[in-house]
């Protein structure tokens, strides 16, 4: 039978939760579509429907080719090209899928751990409590953990770069647990964004009291942004005086974005390993690694190749 104008707008009003915009499109589809179950498939196959179901917003789609842009996110990248750590191996901390994290295996002598961003998962951290580790756990989104254990301590605090009503900055947290002068701490961060001013606001000697540091980092597609990118370049260089970077990933919670006509996450999970007492070498591996589990598994997992811009 053929496609009629009920049949259209009902396939907007279940597919694309709205209304048709105009007349024009539920014309087009009447006369182009031969029949009820070819429309469901258009409908099924276009890239709103395709967003809508992954819970992905437009602006998450960019695509910038500009120069300036390439400029601007090759500098910051340069920064952060992976080295291999010398008689380390790698081990998967957390179990798979998103909130895991690959780390070299060096857990000797750690004075205590910082988790910021909880949410309903503490396989990491309970992963490093069981190594006898204490945790310092920080997240002012939820009302409790959703396990505990005996190295487990818990704020309802948020992260930020100063002080604020209900947040603090990690320089303030590590003085009030005693930590001011610790050398040798773990630091596992995902805070939805606000990491970037945190490791700007943080100085390179307080970062460096972090043997080993694992972030999420967000927003990579915002790199055409100029006041963005600036924050970044700050954040990586802060990092960089002490740290490199050894291993990364991409979570293919979100797409790709071609940023300066550089494809890259818009998320990416980044483990930097302090130089003191490190000997490293540009690393040779191909990312993702066999260590490496997609962040939501039912998607493939995004391919970083060696993850190196010079």
């Amino acid at each position: 039978m053929p496609v009629t104008r009920e049949d259209v707008v009902w396939c907007y009003q279940t597919f694309f939760d709205r209304e048709p915009e105009s007349e024009t499109p539920v014309e087009h589809h009447m006369r182009n579509t031969f029949d009820w179950k070819a429309l469901v498939q258009v409908f099924l196959a276009s890239a709103e429907y395709q967003q809508k179901r992954l819970g992905l917003t437009p602006e998450h789609f960019v695509y910038d080719d500009k120069s300036e842009t390439q400029r601007t996110a090759l500098a910051i990248l340069k920064m952060v090209e992976p080295m291999q750590v010398i008689g380390f191996d790698k081990i998967r901390v957390g179990g798979d899928g998103d909130g895991g994290y690959v780390m070299i295996d060096d857990f000797g002598g750690v004075d205590a751990a910082y988790s910021l961003g909880i949410k309903d998962d503490v396989r990491w951290d309970l992963e490093i409590a069981k190594k006898g580790i204490e945790v310092y756990q920080y997240d002012h989104t939820i009302d409790a953990l959703p396990a505990t254990h005996k190295n487990f301590h818990w704020f309802k605090t948020g992260i930020s770069a100063k002080p604020a009503e209900g947040y603090d900055s990690l320089p303030n947290l590590m003085a009030l647990n005693g930590h001011a002068k610790s050398r040798n701490l773990l630091l596992k961060c995902d805070i939805e964004g606000y990491e970037w001013d945190m490791f700007a606001a943080m100085t390179p000697a307080q970062l460096a009291q972090f043997s080993q540091i694992v972030v999420e980092f967000h927003g990579f597609h915002e790199l055409g942004k100029s006041r963005f990118a600036k924050t970044v370049k700050t954040a990586f260089a802060n990092l960089a005086v002490n740290h490199r970077l050894v291993h990364v990933h991409g979570n293919n919670n979100t797409p790709m974005a071609i940023v300066g006509n550089l494809p890259m996450p818009v998320t990416m999970e980044m483990n930097f390993v302090r130089l003191v007492g490190k000997t490293m070498v540009p690393s040779q591996e191909t990312f993702p690694t066999k260590l490496d589990t997609p962040c939501w598994p039912h998607r493939a997992d995004l391919s970083l190749g060696t993850f190196r811009f010079s």
